[in-house]
């Protein structure tokens, strides 16, 4: 959704506002974004469609669509066709260049939670590693000590002598690693706490206010590039092939915050590997 936002907010900023719809199956995660972005006046789900069809169907002005990229008479904007098969998020909907200067909204309340769960004297890390499965589905990471020992490189890296504090952030349904990572960040003596299933603007005001984010891909990155908090992520390929120019998830990410706030890393580097990017920064 904040990838679609980075192109509709042009629109949004010209007084038009958006009923959003998306595929219903599950995990459903997309109804936490509801509230949080500007210019979406009501969200709901669709039953589970086919997008082979819309695949790289370019869409020229969502307010005009065409035949070829209506569902059910709704278009259907898949800008993830366009991510992954190498092509630039530019070249997705290319009479609306991108704006990343967009907001997500939250509320006192989760600001409040947020700044009372984050320690002044300490650097805070917050931790997204997702689930066993997925790190096997995508040929990342599935290890506990992997991802601690991330976090203790992060901080190592960014902290100024602060000592470190983590906060292991997940869901029910990918809980496996994210509670064997907080086991295993324990055992290292490491500040941890283990915050599953919370509401939605808790975690984006969380890494607002953060020092730092080390997240597998995911929609965690996203909140940090939107919310301008410094972030590594660890990224897959697409069909095998490593094309740091033309990588597909590089794409969405606001390119001022490449090597300077947002610092991506590809599944096959080790972590000596990762340390010696680091160092180069």
């Amino acid at each position: 959704m904040i990838y679609t936002w980075y192109k509709l907010i042009r629109l949004v900023r010209q007084g038009i506002k958006f009923t959003a719809y998306t595929t219903g199956h599950n995990p459903r995660r997309s109804h936490q974004i509801m509230g949080c972005l500007e210019g979406m006046v009501s969200f709901d789900y669709l039953s589970e469609i086919d997008f082979a069809p819309y695949i790289l169907k370019q869409v020229h002005d969502p307010r005009h669509p065409t035949p070829e990229i209506l569902y059910d008479g709704f278009p259907v904007l898949h800008i993830n066709s366009f991510l992954e098969h190498n092509k630039h998020i530019e070249d997705f909907m290319p009479a609306y260049p991108c704006d990343y200067n967009i907001d997500l909204k939250t509320n006192r309340e989760s600001d409040e939670w947020a700044r009372a769960m984050l320690g002044e004297e300490t650097f805070n890390l917050v931790l997204y590693c997702s689930s066993y499965q997925n790190n096997r589905n995508c040929n990342v990471h599935p290890e506990p000590g992997f991802w601690a020992e991330l976090a203790v490189l992060c901080h190592s890296w960014r902290a100024s002598g602060r000592p470190l504090k983590v906060f292991v952030i997940g869901a029910s349904y990918d809980s496996d690693l994210t509670q064997h990572t907080f086991s295993k960040l324990k055992e290292m003596g490491v500040s941890s706490k283990l915050l599953l299933d919370q509401n939605f603007y808790n975690i984006i005001d969380l890494i607002r206010n953060a020092d730092f984010v080390a997240a597998y891909e995911s929609g965690m990155g996203m909140i940090a590039d939107v919310t301008k908090t410094p972030c590594l992520e660890i990224f897959r390929y697409q069909e095998g092939t490593r094309n740091d120019k033309a990588f597909p998830y590089l794409g969405p990410i606001n390119p001022e915050g490449l090597g300077n706030r947002f610092f991506p890393f590809f599944y096959d580097d080790e972590i000596s590997d990762i340390k010696r990017g680091l160092k180069d920064k």
